[in-house]
């Protein structure tokens, strides 16, 4: 049994994901999240290059892309790449931050490698071969072409992206 206490008694801390395999969490005033990988019963520092405080809280969320990389999101704008180096077993939280301006809720990767990122301003998609990024309309409800949706989570099931909307 893998067992650690992940934050002293009486500290406050978030969850940033969670899966099968591993989870990952966040003293409210360190500069660090912690990735627990489950399967191989170790804890890895990920060390952030901005305060924590300034920048996360509990709406932040770590979405894997790929096994080298993720993305966290701001706590109130844009996201943050977090590189995997295997051989160092270190991630690192890259300083730059994408998409700002706009809330992201959800950040997704399809088996085409595309990105979609759920913001409050609607749904985008990035080709990761090129720079491209692509706004989607979408329809209400009643057939109405509403070009500011606020999207709230994107998943996929049986091939197709289903997208929750707020507004």
């Amino acid at each position: 049994v893998f067992t650690k206490q992940a934050a002293p008694p009486g500290k406050r801390f978030f969850f940033k994901h969670g899966d099968y395999h591993s989870f990952s969490v966040q003293d409210e005033f360190s500069r660090e999240t912690f990735y627990y990988d489950l399967k191989h019963k170790t804890a890895i520092p990920v060390t952030m290059p901005v305060a924590i405080t300034d920048n996360f809280n509990w709406r932040t969320r770590l979405a894997k892309i790929n096994d080298s990389l993720f993305t966290m999101n701001g706590k109130e704008e844009g996201f943050y790449l977090v590189h995997y180096n295997a051989p160092l077993k270190k991630y690192d939280i890259s300083p730059d931050l994408y998409f700002k301006n706009n809330f992201c809720q959800s950040i997704f990767s399809d088996k085409e490698q595309r990105l979609w990122i759920a913001t409050n301003n609607g749904l985008y998609r990035r080709k990761r071969s090129s720079a491209t990024v692509d706004r989607f309309t979408i329809l209400s409800a009643d057939g109405i072409v509403n070009s500011v949706f606020e999207i709230r989570n994107i998943a996929v099931a049986n091939n197709k992206l289903c997208v929750a909307t707020g507004g």
